[in-house]
């Protein structure tokens, strides 16, 4: 059932105080996006402080959920219900705006939550997108509310720290502080102990960070790098648990250096450079998984080198897939198609089948970007012309191409002798005016 609408305050307030709880969580949840302190939202102040008033515990979780005011905060807090707190701290809307922290509970307050309650509360005020800047960065230096935490109950912050969507986006470009929840974050990989229980926590959290920081300004950038994939590993490290009974170093450490590689951007070049030539193969794995490939040849060189490795990391690259570089995605499929089998005695998909699993998703996820996975290409079919619904036979003996209305043109194929004729009209008026006004 969808939520009512009402045309005016005094309505909504009259229905909502007479309505049945779940009706009223249910308006609540669905105006949530209207929020606002300003007397025209739909979740105006005197509105919620009439539905607080009507005490029903569902209302008050779905008030938790979406409420600004500060009172109101204060109110439902000091309830002491688990689920309503855990609805404050799902709350996207509380402290959006507020750079100082939060106004509403005092911090050795909010501090003791954090040490005492749910999990689910922990998990829920780190991912929360209104944690931004300075307090993420608070969060993984173990600053203020986070100072008199227990080890596991700060390294559990640390864990869904690391997958806020703050972290997922890259910093802006005018605001400074934007970079120290990165600088922070990038830090922990020099202070957390090196042990397979920290690698395990983080390891899977790195490569989805959006950008690269060292954790000061200045810092080299690949000397930095070098120092924290030399210090995780079991070679580094004093755990007795950095190895398996038999020897073998634990997954959890080779994981974590592949996907410090593979967060590693395309430039400056000199650190891709690097990742490349890496004496460790989890290294150069990541390197594999992200590497924003140029030239064809390139894929052959770096199968040369690594073999299935190579092709079992390079078969997640979402870069591989696009239609961009030309030759790129054809190259690489047509290897993957040549050296299908993962490894003979090891229960896994073959590469072809991973690769048009993969194919298939990016596509339905972008056609513009990623091309139809049933089309093979070649360089003689990109200058062919394109009819409608033609089917031509490509050279290489592949399947046949299936050519789609408009799939195939290039903005250079019109967009560049466009660009020429407005640029040569523009120049022409420009003159003719100068020409006006000087007379002449």
């Amino acid at each position: 059932m969808t939520p009512p609408t009402f045309p005016s305050q005094q309505i909504a307030q009259e229905y909502l105080n007479h309505a049945a709880p779940e009706s009223v969580y249910a308006w609540l949840k669905s105006n949530s996006a209207l929020v606002a302190s300003w007397a025209s939202s739909p979740l105006s102040t005197p509105l919620l402080i009439a539905l607080l008033e009507r005490n029903d515990p569902i209302i008050n979780l779905g008030l938790a959920n979406v409420t600004t005011d500060d009172k109101i905060l204060q109110t439902l807090w000091h309830l002491n219900n688990a689920a309503i707190r855990i609805a404050i701290a799902e709350n996207t809307y509380r402290d959006e705006w507020i750079f100082s922290g939060p106004r509403w509970i005092e911090e050795a307050n909010l501090s003791k939550a954090l040490e005492e309650e749910h999990i689910e509360f922990v998990q829920a005020w780190c991912t929360n997108p209104s944690l931004k800047h300075t307090a993420l960065a608070d969060l993984f230096s173990k600053n203020k509310i986070y100072d008199g935490l227990s080890e596991e109950r700060w390294l559990l912050c640390v864990y869904w720290g690391l997958k806020n969507p703050n972290l997922q986006k890259a910093p802006s470009l005018f605001d400074q502080y934007d970079d120290a929840p990165f600088q922070s974050a990038w830090q922990l990989l020099e202070t957390l102990p090196n042990t397979r229980k920290n690698a395990y926590l983080i390891c899977e959290s790195f490569n989805k960070l959006a950008c690269f920081r060292v954790p000061s300004w200045g810092r080299d950038e690949l000397m930095f790098l070098e120092h924290i994939l030399n210090r995780w590993s079991a070679d580094a490290s004093d755990d007795t648990d950095a190895r398996s009974s038999d020897g073998e170093e634990r997954s959890e450490f080779q994981i974590l250096r592949k996907n410090i590689a593979k967060a590693i951007p395309a430039y400056p070049q000199t650190l891709r450079n690097f990742l490349r030539d890496h004496k460790d193969l989890d290294v150069r794995r990541g390197f594999y998984e992200s590497e924003r490939v140029v030239n064809p040849a390139d894929l052959q060189t770096y199968f040369n080198k690594d073999g299935q490795e190579f092709l079992g990391s390079a078969v997640y690259n979402e870069h591989l897939y696009a239609a961009h570089p030309d030759g790129i995605r054809t190259a690489f499929r047509r290897l993957i198609e040549n050296h299908p089998i993962y490894e003979a005695d090891y229960p896994r998909p073959s590469f072809p089948r991973i690769w048009d699993h993969w194919a298939k998703k990016l596509f339905k996820e972008d056609p513009t970007l990623y091309p139809d996975p049933d089309i093979w290409e070649n360089e003689e079919s990109t200058k062919a012309d394109h009819r409608d619904d033609e089917t031509q036979e490509s050279h290489s003996g592949h399947a046949p191409i299936h050519r789609r209305k408009g799939a195939d043109w290039r903005w250079s194929d019109i967009g560049y002798p466009l660009l020429i004729i407005s640029g040569f009209i523009a120049l022409m008026v420009a003159w003719t005016v100068i020409r006006k006004w000087t007379g002449s």
